[in-house]
């Protein structure tokens, strides 16, 4: 994504900063969303399959993602996965 690996791994920033990059530019506030008991939920959820998609990861690594979440961000954060852009 053109950010530093270690940013993957602070716990609300990273929220913003996936709303900036996958919803699109100035839609961070978005995160607050997450915050809302069911909106959140389902939220994180998109959050997440924009991630898994934008980096050319399927659903099984979604699965993966939701089930070893720390795992998986180390994976893409600190791995040498490829970020294309997907909100033109």
């Amino acid at each position: 994504m053109g950010i530093e690996g270690w940013k993957a791994f602070i716990p609300v920033y990273n929220i913003y900063l996936m709303c900036e990059y996958l919803i699109g530019a100035h839609k961070g506030w978005m995160c607050v969303l997450t915050f809302i008991p069911m909106v959140g939920a389902i939220f994180t959820l998109y959050l997440y399959f924009k991630l898994c998609q934008s980096f050319g990861y399927g659903l099984m690594f979604l699965i993966g993602f939701l089930v070893l979440n720390p795992i998986f961000i180390g994976v893409l954060g600190l791995g040498d996965c490829y970020y294309s852009d997907m909100t033109n």
